[in-house]
């Protein structure tokens, strides 16, 4: 029928728009994630590789980066159920409406050089995407999410001025 062939390619439409997200994604959160190693004096002679020679920043970005896809496929798998299902259940043209709206929204914010959060994003756009084609949102699930990211803010302040206490204890400045 033409709504399933509609919904076929979005189905490929979504797979580019991934793509461009994993990138935009990749370079926003990898790059919050190494921020404080760049600038290091450690990293400011080349890393070479081979015949290759790259600028020393770009260490911890490979790093990051693997880190990013092994933690990916190791303990990413929770967080792909709950946004994939327990969110909103989107057919292939609503989730690449939202899929879009994150590539968009996340490479501008990450070309402009704005650490934003692909989690509030992706939510945000998985919500109004939801709203708009009439699916069931499921709020409980909404307010978990949003309690968690309200109370991270916190317990990461708490949690690093011991943890920031103890380094200075255990490494102490020669």
């Amino acid at each position: 029928s033409g709504r399933e062939r509609q919904e076929q390619i979005a189905a490929y439409g979504l797979a580019v728009f991934l793509l461009i997200t994993g990138l935009s994604r990749g370079g926003n959160d990898v790059a919050n994630a190494v921020a404080p190693l760049v600038n290091h004096s450690l990293f400011s002679t080349p890393l070479v590789i081979g015949p290759f020679s790259l600028p020393g920043f770009y260490a911890p970005l490979i790093v990051g980066g693997l880190g990013m896809g092994a933690g990916l496929i190791v303990v990413g798998r929770k967080v792909i159920k709950v946004l994939a299902t327990e969110v909103v259940t989107l057919s292939p043209s609503s989730a690449l409406s939202a899929s879009i709206s994150v590539a968009l929204i996340m490479f501008i914010g990450t070309y402009f050089g704005l650490p934003l959060s692909g989690t509030h994003v992706l939510v945000a756009a998985l919500i109004a995407v939801g709203f708009v084609a009439k699916e069931k949102v499921r709020m409980k699930q909404v307010r978990a999410i949003i309690i968690s990211w309200v109370i991270t803010v916190p317990i990461s302040l708490i949690v690093a001025i011991p943890v920031f206490a103890l380094i200075q204890y255990l490494v102490p400045v020669i």
